[in-house]
């Protein structure tokens, strides 16, 4: 309408909404070129800020790579609980979480630079989020879980397999960054769990958790 005045942004908005964007610039630049080389002026003509903004934001490169690990690092909360909203029993859950997660590496420029961000850690002077302990307590409680199901082989050690199960993921995903760029993840973490999942319960149950995941961490209906 003539004369309607459209209310300006709300300056809380504008703020989050510009760290957002200096956030997915810097991701863009970490995963392209590493830590080292990453330059903040870049950064921000990638993010159209003033290098003004992005300090307003963040103090330093260190502050601004903590920044998109704790970023990455907290995406996996929240794929947990998407996981988990879907019901199905803990050992279909933890593959289930896996492959969601293997999917967000895919598709997420931010887990991306995460993941080279946490390779070239020796190099950011900031306290930076502890890698592998969460994954290794939320899978062991995983575990736990299936196994008073009764869904795992009996004398399992809960701990000792969540942590192969992050070892053997971060080593996959590792590979198929350095060999394919990240695109085979999904194939080669199928491949994975026909091995790895016959050692945590019978074959039977193994092939049907393993058909009833999709490789985009989703479930497959029953025909």
């Amino acid at each position: 309408m003539p004369g309607t005045v459209i209310p300006a942004e709300p300056r809380q908005e504008r703020a989050k909404r510009t760290r957002e964007q200096i956030l997915a610039a810097a991701a863009r630049t970490f995963e392209e070129v590493g830590y080292t080389a990453a330059r903040l002026d870049d950064i921000a003509r990638d993010a159209q800020v003033t290098k003004g903004a992005l300090y307003f934001h963040f103090r330093s490169k260190a502050d601004l790579a903590r920044a998109v690990l704790e970023a990455h690092h907290g995406r996996w909360d929240e794929i947990g609980r998407e996981v988990a909203r879907r019901g199905t029993d803990p050992l279909t859950g933890l593959v289930a979480l896996s492959f969601a997660v293997a999917t967000n590496f895919r598709t997420n420029e931010i887990a991306r630079a995460g993941v080279r961000l946490g390779n070239e850690y020796r190099l950011i002077d900031a306290e930076l989020p502890t890698p592998f302990i969460g994954w290794v307590a939320r899978l062991t409680e995983q575990l736990r879980a299936a196994e008073a199901e009764g869904l795992l082989r009996p004398g399992i050690d809960c701990g000792a397999a969540a942590r192969a199960i992050v070892a053997g993921y971060f080593g996959l995903q590792e590979m198929s960054v350095r060999l394919a760029s990240g695109r085979d993840v999904a194939q080669r973490l199928r491949e994975w769990w026909q091995l790895f999942l016959p050692a945590l319960t019978d074959e039977a149950r193994a092939r049907a958790v393993l058909a009833g995941v999709t490789d985009r961490g989703t479930l497959r209906r029953p025909v």
